[in-house]
């Protein structure tokens, strides 16, 4: 999509008055009622001006119908060939209005004192000017030809066959009709051609016995003593281009005007435009000044937001750390503990059986302190690898053992294995 300035620079070109392009300005034409009578025709048109505001167009047309075969000589005749060239003048009806001075076709006698104004009757019959105008897609025409005619007609007894020169008035209306999708327009002509015939030609009739045509007269070039249509139009024509009828051949007030007012509405739509730019710039200025001022405060307020995220991250994986350290602590004392009781329990035994007095000694001698002292130093290495906060079997059995000696009936009654039977 094209920017703003852009946009109105190509409306700007597309709405100048000299916007009709070679395509814009050329149409074909052909005629209905000329094919109804079995006689092919086409015709060329070409606007001379490369304006909307041009009404002045030439054309040049074709029809051919010449000596069809026949086995025998037909007893009618019907053979004719054309070329002929024209020039039109378009219109659209305007509406009266003194403001812009277009005033009513009116003759204006000045007699002095006093001014007569009379109706110009033969002026308003071509006047383009209406008080309301009613048929505004409607196009007008009038304008001249000439045509170079070679003919042979046998339509009743005589026949002739010869050569004219033909020039006259012509008359019309166009109307659109339909618009394709590519911008070309089909456009419906309705009109009439007449004038003055200058022609030569011989007279002749049909023998059917000797099947030919002998000729019985012969006239020179002279002027036929009353008017000859030339043709009847109905007509289509189709014009190439992207410029419809209802926008060509318009008035040169009219296009001004039109003119003016879409550079007004440019020059305005630019000065908006402007001062909408000027208004957003300072907005902008506002808007981005206001932004810098939050950015700034937020930028600080997330800043310390992080420190102190960061500082209690620390502080808790710090304190995570010392758990662990703790934890692990805990582990190595709990698994030295266990592993310190499975290796104390099979001496504690061994020193058990050692300690049991055997079947014939049914009572214990009593030790001396000497021994006591001797079997303490010997059970003390191996109190010395317990925990120091655990007490271990080892100590406890030395501990049964003194009070075993002082007291020598109470193991008698648990080690002697006859009294257990």
């Amino acid at each position: 999509m094209l920017p703003g300035n852009a946009q109105l620079l190509e409306t700007k070109q597309k709405n100048r008055p000299d916007s009709l392009t070679l395509a814009d300005r050329l149409s074909l034409r052909t005629n209905t009622l000329d094919w109804l009578l079995l006689l092919p025709n086409i015709s060329a048109e070409f606007d001379l001006g490369c304006y909307d505001y041009n009404h002045w167009a030439v054309g040049m047309g074709f029809r051919y119908n010449w000596q069809t075969k026949h086995h025998f000589k037909p007893a009618q005749v019907y053979n004719l060939a054309e070329i002929r060239g024209e020039v039109r003048y378009y219109w659209h009806t305007q509406k009266i209005d003194t403001t812009y001075n277009i005033n009513p076709h009116d003759r204006i006698i000045d007699k002095g004192d006093t001014i007569i104004k009379k109706k110009d009757y033969w002026g308003r019959l071509w006047s383009t000017r209406r008080f309301m105008p009613k048929h505004l897609n409607t196009t007008y025409y009038r304008g001249a030809y000439v045509a170079y005619d070679k003919y042979s007609l046998l339509l009743g007894k005589t026949g002739r066959q010869g050569k004219a020169i033909q020039a006259g008035f012509l008359y019309g209306v166009v109307k659109p009709l339909y618009e394709f999708k590519n911008g070309n327009t089909l456009d419906l002509d309705l009109g009439v051609s007449a004038g003055l015939c200058f022609a030569s030609y011989d007279k002749y009739y049909n023998d059917r016995e000797s099947d030919c045509y002998p000729v019985t007269g012969h006239q020179d070039w002279s002027i036929v003593p009353f008017p000859v249509i030339n043709e009847l139009r109905f007509s289509f024509i189709y014009r190439f281009g992207e410029y419809p009828l209802t926008r060509k051949y318009r008035w040169r007030i009219d296009v001004d005007a039109a003119y003016r007012e879409e550079q007004q509405m440019i020059a305005d739509s630019l000065r908006q435009k402007r001062t909408e730019q000027l208004i957003m710039t300072g907005e902008m200025k506002a808007l981005r000044k206001l932004f810098d001022q939050y950015y700034q405060q937020v930028e600080q307020d997330v800043k310390i937001e992080v420190e102190k995220q960061a500082e209690a991250e620390a502080k808790k994986a710090k304190q995570d750390k010392q758990a662990e350290q703790a934890k692990k602590t805990e582990e190595s004392k709990a698994a030295k503990a266990d592993k310190s009781k499975k290796e104390k329990t099979p001496k504690v035994e061994k020193a058990k059986k050692e300690k049991t007095p055997k079947e014939e000694k049914p009572k214990k001698e009593k030790k001396s302190k000497k021994d006591k002292k001797k079997e303490s130093a010997e059970e003390t290495p191996v109190t010395s690898e317990s925990s120091d906060n655990q007490e271990t079997p080892a100590t406890q059995d030395s501990t049964d053992n003194k009070e075993t000696q002082e007291t020598p009936e109470q193991p008698q009654k648990e080690e002697t294995p006859e009294n257990e039977d």
